[in-house]
């Protein structure tokens, strides 16, 4: 059995070390700025110097010899999880469901008491008060949350405990989501242990029982994508015939995806279109399913309405204009006059942020149905200053994406809190503001089922394990998926990229659209599906193993 690399490999790991090693340099660039974010224009970007260059230098070799390490014992000494006795074994299947199921619903349930009736931010409020008037939010989720509130306030003459009827639901939903994947693995005939430290991670770690009480987007996209990855696999790898249960539940996921969030059709499209090429015992009902995909998302497009489309999907370029007007960049009368008709350029400068565009394009001056009316244009000047401001351009886009990639995972002051740890319904807002006014009219407020001394007891403990949280980072979940992903290419396992390709292609989309990267929400997917990163990885590699055994 051959233990060295040939030089394909060495290619492929060598890559990775690279990307890596530039990854370190830009984090080490970028974070004295993300780290007093409030002050970031007293930085200086500086990336070509002779430290950097000596830091990029150490950091490849070391990365190197620990991704060869790591690569050749997974391949060739790692040991096997799997034992042919539980392979489809309908009772250890049963099993693993059901224990994790109630794993799940116990430690979540803790949480849940202590901040009933659970957790939100404004946007969720914006869906309670009146149906399909919020814009920024999928028609789906509106309606969701609208016509769930109506029916169980009307239920029970509580706004509270009709949120907290809600949430339980979402819970149940959840951990169902959650026991499906584990049963799954069970069926494969994963051993026990991993069984068990997959559902206790699910069930343990913060952010996820933090996030399941709390009635958000995103929440809903993350655990679609992992009720996608199963049937996805099993589509991708099953060259009989598989089941109409795999298929209906491959169908709720892409539509759940794509009516979730508003970059899901751009996450459903393109693996859809892989999937028809790679798995073509199964060509005809993923074309079934993408076309249904394509039409739900019309009709929640048509049902929303939306005019702020454009706006919520230029949040990078209206960044980069704010970099050019702040930091003294070339700018022609004729694209100054442009961009003062979307938005006055004194404004637009003072409000232009580290990693934040909601102040630029939520502003009370921002003329939207100018910027509709005039896209084309808005493109142009866009293009226009990238032309004379290209330095500019890129040190923008390092700031506004920097939570995305960044490496300095010891730093969760950067984070904004507001919107990455969640313990009341109003999160994000103030009492006094009008979310907190109106939640406050209707009766709906946080009131902990634990008595006073327990509750805020078991708070401070949360919070403290919330923030610990953090410290797995969005940027460490993605340098996670870059070098699992490298690692199948490297064994010259390309096709398998497509069952990583949804998780791909969200970070991707957010990188290009998202209004701020610095929003712990926005990554969640990467913290719920990192175990079957993990798992998937590992035992791909190891197949080449048993084929070479």
């Amino acid at each position: 059995m051959p233990k060295q690399l040939n030089r394909y490999e060495k290619i492929w790991l060598a890559t990775f070390s690279i990307l890596f090693g530039i990854g370190v340099v830009l984090t080490k660039a970028v974070y004295p700025a993300a780290h007093d974010k409030n002050n970031f224009l007293n930085y200086n970007l500086d990336v070509f110097t002779v430290f950097n260059f000596l830091i990029f230098v150490v950091t490849v070799p070391i990365v190197y010899s620990l991704v060869v390490k790591l690569y050749k014992w997974v391949r060739y000494k790692s040991p096997s999880f799997i034992d042919s006795a539980y392979l489809n074994n309908t009772t250890y299947k049963r099993i693993a469901f059901w224990g994790s199921f109630f794993a799940c619903l116990f430690f979540w349930g803790i949480c849940y008491l202590t901040y009933f009736p659970g957790a939100g931010m404004n946007d969720t409020i914006d869906c309670i008060d009146v149906l399909l008037r919020a814009p920024l939010q999928p028609a789906f989720y509106q309606i969701i949350v609208y016509e769930g509130m109506k029916f169980f306030r009307g239920l029970f003459q509580n706004a509270t405990m009709a949120y907290g009827v809600i949430i339980l639901l979402q819970m149940l939903l959840s951990a169902a989501v959650v026991s499906r994947f584990i049963a799954w693995l069970a069926q494969k005939g994963i051993k026990k242990a991993i069984l068990a430290a997959a559902s206790i991670y699910f069930a343990c770690m913060p952010l996820i029982a933090d996030y399941t009480i709390s009635l958000l987007k995103d929440t809903w996209f993350a655990y679609a994508m992992l009720l996608l990855i199963p049937p996805l696999y099993d589509i991708l790898y099953e060259k009989k015939r598989i089941c109409a249960k795999t298929k209906c539940i491959f169908l709720l996921a892409c539509l759940l995806l794509t009516v979730s969030r508003s970059n899901g059709l751009f996450v459903v499209v393109p693996f859809s279109i892989l999937l028809v090429i790679f798995a073509k015992s199964h060509r005809r009902f993923v074309v079934i399913v993408l076309l249904l995909a394509l039409i739900v998302n019309q009709w929640m497009s048509y049902l929303q309405n939306s005019t702020v489309s454009f706006r919520e999907a230029i949040s990078v370029p209206m960044a980069q204009i704010g970099a050019v007007l702040n930091m003294d960049g070339t700018i022609s009368e004729e694209d100054a006059q442009v961009i003062n008709q979307i938005l006055p350029s004194d404004i637009w400068k003072e409000k232009y942020s580290f990693s934040f565009v909601d102040p630029i394009k939520f502003n009370e001056h921002f003329d939207n149905q100018y910027l509709n009316e005039n896209k084309f244009q808005f493109l142009k000047v866009w293009f226009s200053l990238l032309k004379k401001n290209i330095n500019l351009y890129v040190k923008a886009y390092l700031y506004h994406s920097y939570g995305f990639w960044e490496l300095a995972f010891w730093d969760i002051d950067k984070i904004d809190k507001t919107q990455s740890i969640f313990t009341k319904v109003n999160n994000n807002i103030t009492d006094d503001s009008r979310w907190g006014e109106y939640i406050r009219q209707i009766g709906l407020q946080n009131k902990p089922i634990w008595g006073e001394t327990i509750a805020s007891h078991l708070n401070a403990i949360y919070l403290k394990a919330f923030r610990y949280n953090l410290h797995l980072s969005m940027g460490v979940l993605f340098w996670i998926l870059v070098c699992c992903g490298i690692l199948l290419v490297t064994a010259k396992k390309w096709v398998s990229l497509l069952v990583l390709s949804p998780l791909a292609l969200t970070w991707i989309s957010s990188m290009i659209a998202s209004p701020s990267s610095l929003i712990y929400r926005y990554g969640f997917f990467l913290v719920l599906t990192l175990p079957f990163v993990l798992l998937y990885t590992y035992f791909q590699l190891r197949s080449i193993q048993k084929i070479q055994n």
